[in-house]
């Protein structure tokens, strides 16, 4: 993926195929977990990381797992900031 040298992207998916790109950085990879309406994203747990970094697994592999999980330290408190319920009707 080449987003070109003056700009940069971000590119989201559930393709672990996609995820198995050489050229994608563990350091750039995010992780993603939704947790009772709030959305986390963040850089990989130590777990995933060292998974990575130790070569036992590709970051394809973990997310056909479900091991793919954000850092703890690496997110934010957004509890105030809760999802929209936009598939609810008349307050269910």
């Amino acid at each position: 993926m080449n987003f070109g040298r003056r700009s940069g992207g971000k590119v989201t998916s559930h393709s672990p195929d996609l995820l198995d790109n050489p050229d994608i950085a563990t350091e750039s990879l995010l992780a993603v977990n939704n947790l009772d309406g709030l959305t986390q994203i963040g850089g990989l747990d130590q777990a995933g990381r060292e998974m990575l970094q130790g070569k036992l697994f590709t970051p394809g592999e973990l997310l056909r797992q479900n091991q793919l999980a954000p850092d703890a330290s690496s997110l934010s408190d957004v509890s105030h900031e809760r999802q929209l319920q936009l598939f609810e009707r008349n307050g269910r």
